[in-house]
């Protein structure tokens, strides 16, 4: 039996995601035992704790389902104390604001534990200080659910054979653009518009989605996410007021190859996904939305293909397989922990370039209006593709 400690688990990420797509890892849950790690404290609010634990689908550890961050005791191995009580941990799952996350995985990787830490995975200044600690403890298991969806697993799969379709790449676009005005989300996850503690605004937030999904693709380019250089950004939002942009987009280029990232919310339409440009054509990626299942979209020299994914996942039924495989002491198939850290950490790297030339330039927040694009002067491709139904809410596999 593992135990799993999940850092942050009564918190809007662990309720709204993690708890997604289990079907693909449910005969490895039996052999796991979670427990809750957060900052209520037990003594005076056990009531709000058990709420909310009884609403997530996790094997909580019979002997101590929840430990409060500020009451446990940290040992020099992969153990903590809870008052008499000693809890071996071999994993960890760190889905906790952005900014405790560096602390959080410097204490477990170094412990040994398997260091599961979710998007964007550290603050830009820190992002060299995890790639190092990664180099001295190689178990980090970097989290983009994107790159888990069942679309980009497909892709990744069959890489070279739609390459050689296409063509040799000549540009990345990516989108991950929202329709609902960010007002909405910050009931749950309200620290979006606080830099100190989010890292930043959309760029981090949004844009690291399809920056990391690049990431495999530059691999096999014998290119780096990381190496990206930033030439053009435009930032901005609904709000004439705010500080923290809400919609943002930035070009840059790598090897020869243009990129190009538009993410935000209160935009014209809801679409997550990337589209690879070759020379003789594209294949599009969308990893699914709440209206449309995922699917890729391949357009070449015979004509237009559409692969449909029906009630398939964004992602997190296979990081959470991929991750209690190599728990288990296991091997995967897909993205190796080096693949994920680079897509992951260089994704943070790209965000921070742009945001340091927007800074540079003394460039102001545009605003736009909700449910308009934000003005750029480069459009980025990616629309749901007219061949894939939309639903008012899709059946999710669960």
């Amino acid at each position: 039996m593992k135990t799993v400690a999940i850092y942050g688990a009564l918190g809007a990420v662990v309720q709204r995601l993690l708890t997604k797509g289990f079907v693909e890892a449910r005969p490895l849950l039996p052999q796991v035992h979670f427990v809750a790690v957060d900052t209520l404290d037990p003594n005076t609010q056990w009531e709000e704790i058990a709420k909310r634990m009884a609403k997530l689908a996790f094997p909580w550890n019979p002997q101590l389902p929840y430990a409060s961050v500020e009451q446990i005791t940290l040992n020099a191995d992969n153990s903590f104390f809870l008052g008499d009580k000693r809890v071996v941990v071999d994993g960890v799952v760190v889905a906790t604001p952005t900014s405790t996350h560096l602390h959080i995985v410097e204490q477990w990787a170094t412990r040994g534990a398997l260091v599961w830490v979710d998007k964007p995975i550290t603050l830009i200044p820190e992002a060299p200080h995890i790639r190092q600690l990664a180099a001295q403890h190689p178990n980090i298991f970097a989290v983009d659910f994107f790159l888990d969806s069942d679309a980009m697993l497909w892709f990744l799969a069959q890489m070279r054979e739609l390459l050689g379709r296409i063509g040799p790449p000549t540009a990345l676009h990516g989108r991950l653009i929202e329709s609902w005005p960010i007002e909405m989300e910050l009931g749950q996850r309200w620290w979006l518009l606080m830099p100190e503690i989010s890292g930043g605004g959309a760029g981090m937030d949004a844009g690291v989605h399809p920056l990391a999904m690049f990431s495999p693709i530059l691999d096999v380019l014998a290119l780096k996410l990381g190496d990206v250089e930033i030439t053009d950004v435009v930032m901005g939002g609904t709000d004439p007021s705010r500080t923290v942009e809400t919609a943002f987009w930035c070009k840059g280029r790598v090897g020869g190859i243009e990129l190009l990232v538009d993410c935000g919310k209160g935009l014209e339409d809801t679409c997550y996904g990337i589209t690879v440009v070759g020379e003789k054509g594209s294949v599009e990626i969308c990893v699914g939305t709440e209206e449309v299942d995922p699917y890729l979209r391949v357009v070449d020299s015979t004509g237009t293909e559409v692969r449909r994914f029906e009630n398939g996942q964004i992602g997190y039924g296979h990081t959470w397989l991929d991750y209690l495989t190599l728990l288990h002491g296991g091997q995967v198939s897909s993205l190796s922990l080096q693949q994920r850290l680079d897509a992951c950490v260089g994704s943070v790297e790209v965000v921070g370039k742009a945001y340091a030339l927007h800074t540079s330039l003394g460039s102001q927040l545009v605003h736009h209006e909700v449910g308009q694009p934000l003005p750029v002067p480069q459009k980025v491709l990616g629309a749901i593709a007219p061949e894939v139904p939309r639903s008012k809410v899709r059946t999710w596999a669960t």
